[in-house]
């Protein structure tokens, strides 16, 4: 039985019993009531027209009784006869013989007596035949329409009755049964009834976070399975793309996984490995021939003890019986505190032994080829430098045994060939300078950032003194953190830097230069700033390569070798070089050095 059955049936129950009741016991009632009024109306009426024919009846005015009597008659239609009768019983209205009135087929005639009394005194009898035929049609009308008011009212109060309980119950539970349904099948957005104060709407509010509920967690789940499926591609991932072989072993030191790459390097067959012992298998001799016991084997060690291990220098074995040098690592796998198997990832280093032997032959190669190179830096500084110094030692001779027989031509021509010798010396002593660099430097030192800009300097006083310019310090450079360098590299950088912010000077006004520093968690940067000519940006990776000058030696002079060399002691020192400039305005160099190592 369907829900609605069971709210209509004790409606219905509810709505018949009110009828029968109605009917059976409230009609009734009321009919008994109204006749009770109207005998009481009647009794009255009766009462006041005894009063009337007292005084008639004493003083025997028959006449008058029997006006009174047809009076009485034409004002009440109903009234079908009046009998009076005196003491004796004799007949006084209406005349003697007049037949009484009989009831009819379905008519309904009453008949009343009432004595007439004076006192104790009998006086005679009033009797009235009264027709109800019409009066009690209109009471059964009456009542008839009085019930069917009731019964109406009532149907109409069934039918609200059932309208709100579709409207405030049923409906709202079959869209609750449809959003049930639905939740069965997984779907989480059937529309829900609007949830009232009352119980339904506790219900469908029970319901809806019952169902948020239910989607929370079945999103949880589906992520749950996809967060599964995505670690298990990443461990299918993890094991297939590394070139490492990884091998997971259990407390028997059997293969309990192993990816493809393990496979490769080891010659087994992808249905192979898995179940095998890799120790037998793999890791039974040592790379000189002698056995390796199970007891020494760096992988059941770690099942026994659980601690993690590196292993270098030894050899896995093939499957074909060849070895290759390889390095593992071994670590244990543990369940609730407890080591159940280990994970042993290793790599094939034979290619990286090719490498290490080919590199350290080079490294010996190089280091002779910079054992030649300084010889020969060494002899070519004095072997080419003693031809320069001999053509200017003869070249100031010429010029001062026949300086006074020589034309001007000729005082020219000796002032070239002196000149071209000294630019060649300086040439070849920069040359020497830049590739001493990071060679044959002392040992680095902790050195105070003033410290090298005053060698600078002091080095360059006399230069600074010949330009009319001004070098200035910026404040706060004394209480800069230590760099970690040689000294005399260090300066010299400094002294070039300055020096060209010197030498490139603007035509129009004193060369200004400012040295400034500043230090942060990585380093030191110091900047020489000055108020030149400034350099165009398009050079600015030029001018730090060797021999490339923007200028003729007529303008500005120098090898073109200075900024090559600054260039080169930053790099040797683990920094970098830079510049900012605007042509006509200024340059400012960067430079950007380490800290001491915390080493040290």
């Amino acid at each position: 039985m369907r829900l609605h059955q069971k709210f209509l049936l004790p409606l219905m129950a509810v709505f018949v019993a009110v009828l029968g009741y109605f009917y059976l016991a409230w009609i009734p009632r009321l009919r008994a009531d109204a006749e009770m009024d109207f005998q009481m109306a009647m009794a009255r009426h009766l009462d006041s027209v005894g009063e009337i024919l007292v005084p008639l009846l004493l003083a025997d005015q028959l006449d008058v009784i029997h006006e009174n009597m047809e009076a009485l008659l034409a004002g009440n239609p109903n009234w079908r006869a009046v009998v009076v009768a005196d003491r004796d019983g004799r007949m006084v209205f209406p005349l003697k013989g007049t037949p009484l009135p009989e009831a009819a087929d379905g008519a309904v005639l009453a008949r009343f007596e009432r004595p007439v009394r004076l006192g104790d005194l009998a006086l005679g009898q009033l009797t009235v035949y009264v027709d109800r035929t019409a009066a009690m049609k209109r009471q059964n009308a009456r009542l008839m329409e009085l019930g069917g008011a009731f019964a109406g009212f009532a149907f109409v109060v069934l039918l609200v009755s059932l309208l709100m309980m579709e409207g405030m119950v049923l409906r709202p539970l079959r869209q609750l049964a449809r959003a049930s349904r639905a939740l069965a099948e997984r779907n989480f957005d059937a529309p829900l009834p609007q949830a009232g104060r009352d119980e339904v709407g506790e219900l469908v509010r029970a319901f809806a976070a019952m169902r948020l509920a239910r989607k929370t967690d079945e999103a949880a789940q589906a992520q749950r399975r996809r967060d599964a499926e995505h670690e298990r591609q990443d461990r299918e991932m993890l094991l297939s793309a590394p070139q490492e072989g990884i091998c997971g072993i259990t407390m028997e030191g059997r293969v309990s996984f192993i990816n493809p790459a393990a496979r490769r390097m080891l010659g087994w067959a992808e249905d192979e490995g898995e179940g095998e012992n890799l120790h037998a298998l793999a890791h039974h001799h040592r790379a000189d021939g002698s056995i390796c016991v199970a007891d020494q084997c760096p992988m059941h060690q770690t099942l026994w003890d659980g601690r993690p291990r590196e292993v270098q220098g030894e050899v896995y074995w093939r499957k074909d019986g060849t070895s290759f040098p390889v390095e593992y690592s071994v670590s244990a796998i543990r369940r609730d505190g407890t080591v159940v198997g280990a994970v042993v990832v290793f790599r094939d280093v034979t290619q990286r032994q090719a490498i290490e032997t080919a590199l350290r032959d080079k490294t010996a190669e190089l280091e002779r080829s910079n054992t030649e190179l300084e010889q020969f830096a060494y002899v070519a500084s004095h072997d080419l430098r003693e031809p320069l110094r001999m053509i200017t030692s003869y070249v100031s001779l010429l010029e001062r045994r026949y300086g006074e027989k020589l034309d001007q031509d000729a005082h020219e021509f000796i002032g070239f060939a002196r000149d071209g010798a000294e630019r060649m010396n300086r040439l070849i002593l920069d040359l020497l300078e830049y590739s001493r660099i990071g060679r044959l430097a002392p040992p680095k030192e902790t050195l105070a950032v003033r410290d090298i800009v005053d060698d600078a300097l002091n080095a360059l006083r006399a230069q600074i003194e010949g330009s009319g310019g001004t070098v200035s310090l910026a404040p706060g450079m004394e209480g800069l953190p230590p760099l970690f360098g040689c000294r005399s590299e260090l300066a010299r950088l400094m002294q070039n830097l300055i020096g060209n912010a010197l030498k490139y000077r603007h035509p129009d006004r004193a060369p200004m230069v400012e040295v400034s520093a500043r230090a942060d968690a990585d380093g030191v940067e110091l900047t020489v700033a000055d108020n030149g000519i400034g350099i165009d940006p398009q050079y600015y990776e030029r001018i730090f390569m060797i021999f490339q000058r923007l200028h003729t030696r007529g303008q500005y002079p120098g090898t073109g070798i200075g900024l090559a060399i600054c260039k080169r002691v930053v790099e040797q020192h683990g920094g970098r070089i830079w510049v900012e400039s605007t042509p006509g305005e200024g340059s400012s160099f960067h430079v950007r050095l380490p800290l001491v190592p915390p080493a040290e």
